[in-house]
């Protein structure tokens, strides 16, 4: 639990190790957005994101400490890393790791989806403060319930909005293209 220091800065560790995976996942995403497989990339993180919600619950039922609690934030992102790279290699998507992107080319990417980040960013943030401050105002028990009801709706959330991004890189396309009409 909370009161062993050890336990607490090892489940810190395990998070912080997780954080360049997810930087990882989405070189994985953007290449599966790039060759339009949004929509299955959706349906299998959904897939992903309801196994590690039942890992998680079995995890916190059976040791109740903080460590299984990092790893019920890590689990998800493992797996996702995972299935987005069985994906790549599965549709045979090539990664040229030679080629060297340069400032200017970041400044281009960064130019028209700024915004996008900042929304997401703000979502994403909202519902992960929100359970900061149900940890801090409940009880272990309804905080508990809170993040895993937060933690299953997230989830419905996300699958629910992958038919809207499955359209986006076909409506990236016809934008580029002048095809006012057909958007």
């Amino acid at each position: 639990g909370l009161e062993n220091q050890a336990s607490g800065w090892l489940g810190v560790y395990v998070i912080i190790v997780c954080c360049p995976l997810i930087v990882l996942n989405f070189k994985y995403i953007g290449l599966l957005q790039g060759f339009e497989l949004v929509a299955e990339y959706r349906r299998m993180d959904a897939i992903v994101q309801l196994f590690s919600i039942l890992i998680g619950v079995l995890l916190l039922i059976y040791f109740q400490n903080l460590i299984a609690t990092a790893l019920c934030v890590s689990i998800p992102v493992v797996l996702s890393l995972m299935a987005s790279q069985a994906m790549v290699s599965h549709y045979k998507i090539e990664i040229d790791s030679d080629r060297r992107i340069l400032w200017n080319d970041y400044l281009c990417i960064l130019a028209p989806c700024w915004k996008s980040f900042i929304g997401a960013l703000m979502s994403g943030g909202l519902i992960q403060g929100s359970g900061i401050i149900a940890t801090k105002l409940y009880s272990k028990e309804l905080a508990s319930k809170y993040l895993l009801i937060l933690r299953v709706v997230s989830g419905f959330g996300q699958f629910a909005q992958a038919p809207f991004y499955s359209k986006i890189p076909r409506m990236a396309y016809e934008y580029k293209n002048n095809q006012m009409k057909s958007l």
